[in-house]
């Protein structure tokens, strides 16, 4: 007798359905009842109860998390960094945006970086900002030409020649006589400089007036042209015949001797910002439009205990034939406490 396949048989004398098919249909019975395994200590009970749900590492997916399930409440307080976050893909000079990167933040409007708050170094903002109270931490003044109060005229005893101030604008001219001077120095009852602190200076030229035949000078010291030449250094710019420099001006044994760096590159009949950055003892950095132009490490002032002056300005003419004038925009001048 052979023996019968088990599953073939039938599953009662009162039933055609076989084994197999029995079986067949209770699984089918039960993947379709939406509560099996659901009663208490059931699988599907004990797995929604479970503190940690486990799955494969990696195993979920972005297409499977709905836009704005994840808020701010459910991301970890943990530190999260050196990653790549922006508010728009690739912002930068092409893209408008906010972007916090490993270097530092940063934010572009129309191809300018309007905010730039590095890993290291300064910060830096374009653009209105308004504060409530602003506070320097370094012996500064911004000055805006409202009056000459704190400056001290040379040659304004002569005719010819024009140093007028007005808000937002100090004009210079020295007149038409060869050799003429006009110029101020801040006087040496004020702020007094001092060569063995770290020194920030920008002035800013909104235009030259003519042909700069002459001299034009705006320096952080005793100044070239002014009255205190018992202590005659200096370090800031130079307009001579028309080629901008960038000078220094170191007093030894009682002489005067200027160092300079000519940057020709520059138009200097149009408006640009010149600023000087000096390390006592280290470097005097120059430069034009926020531009690294030159750098001087020898020949540098030096530390001194007499009343020096803040700031000079001057124009000279060279021949009674040429006149010419200069017109300053705001001065920013500050040196550590």
């Amino acid at each position: 007798m052979a023996n019968p396949v088990w599953g073939l048989l039938l599953k009662s004398l009162i039933s055609n359905e076989t084994i197999e098919q029995a079986i067949a249909r209770l699984i089918t019975a039960h993947n379709d009842d939406e509560e099996a395994h659901t009663g208490a200590g059931q699988s599907l009970q004990s797995h929604k109860a479970s503190e940690i749900i486990d799955h494969l590492a990696l195993s979920i997916i972005e297409d499977k998390i709905a836009d704005g399930s994840i808020t701010s409440g459910k991301i970890t307080t943990d530190q999260i960094v050196g990653k790549d976050i922006r508010t728009a893909e690739d912002v930068g000079d092409e893209v408008d945006g906010v972007s916090m990167l490993p270097t530092g933040i940063e934010m572009w409007q129309n191809g300018d970086k309007k905010v730039d708050i590095p890993v290291s170094g300064n910060p830096v903002f374009k653009g209105d900002i308004s504060v409530n109270q602003l506070f320097y931490l370094r012996d500064a003044v911004l000055i805006n030409w409202q009056s000459l109060d704190g400056f001290e005229t040379f040659n304004e005893e002569a005719t010819e020649g024009q140093v007028e101030a007005n808000i937002g604008r100090l004009f210079m001219a020295p007149g038409p006589s060869a050799s003429y001077t006009r110029g101020i120095t801040s006087s040496g009852n004020g702020m007094i400089l001092d060569w063995t602190k770290k020194i920030d200076c920008q002035w800013q030229i909104v235009s030259k007036v003519g042909s700069a035949y002459g001299s034009i000078y705006f320096v952080v010291g005793s100044g070239i042209l002014s009255f205190y030449d018992d202590v005659f250094e200096y370090a800031g710019f130079r307009i001579l015949n028309d080629e901008l420099r960038c000078v220094v001006g170191k007093l030894v044994g009682g002489v005067t001797t200027e160092y300079y760096d000519a940057i020709p590159e520059i138009d200097i009949t149009e408006s640009h910002r010149y600023a000087v950055k000096w390390d006592p003892g280290v470097s005097i950095k120059y430069y034009i439009d926020d531009v690294l132009v030159s750098t001087r490490t020898t020949n540098l002032p030096t530390a001194t205990e007499e009343s020096t002056p803040v700031l000079n300005f001057g124009v000279k003419s060279r021949n009674a034939s040429e006149n010419f004038g200069v017109k300053f925009g705001s001065v920013f001048f500050a040196q550590d406490l």
